[in-house]
């Protein structure tokens, strides 16, 4: 056995093990501890919001903020959360000139934002999938 190749093994580990003491557990529970709203589970048949438009979703864009405007001003927007009908995470959407100028139909960004943040839907299978047509 290598023993300079051990010592250095086993200094490293020490090295990683001293780090872990002294860093802060709060830098590694952060993001674990905070609380997002959650987004709806969406399915294959989902038709209600965003999804009616599957062919024509140029972007989508996540916001740590709803912005009551931009809903307002939106082409059509929706109450996107796990808790229905709570507006905890809202997704609305504009349309987009450029791209609808490129591919010759409507072309839209879609937004969706939470107050926070939007946390994912433990069942996010068909989020951004649509398998209609």
């Amino acid at each position: 056995m290598d023993t300079s190749k051990t010592k250095k093994f086993l200094s490293s580990v020490l090295a990683v093990v001293m780090l872990f003491t002294v860093i802060p557990t709060s830098i590694f529970t952060s993001y674990a501890s905070e609380s997002f709203p959650v987004m709806m589970q969406f399915t294959a048949a989902s038709g209600n919001d965003f999804h009616r438009y599957y062919k024509q979703v140029y972007s989508v864009t996540f916001l740590d903020e709803i912005d009551n405007d931009a809903i307002a001003g939106a082409v059509e927007s929706w109450d996107v959360s796990a808790n229905t009908g709570s507006g905890e995470v809202m997704s609305w959407m504009y349309l987009n000139e450029e791209a609808t100028a490129q591919a010759g139909q409507n072309m839209y960004d879609v937004y969706i934002a939470g107050e926070g943040g939007v946390g994912a839907n433990p069942q996010s299978g068909y989020t951004f999938i649509c398998l209609k047509d």
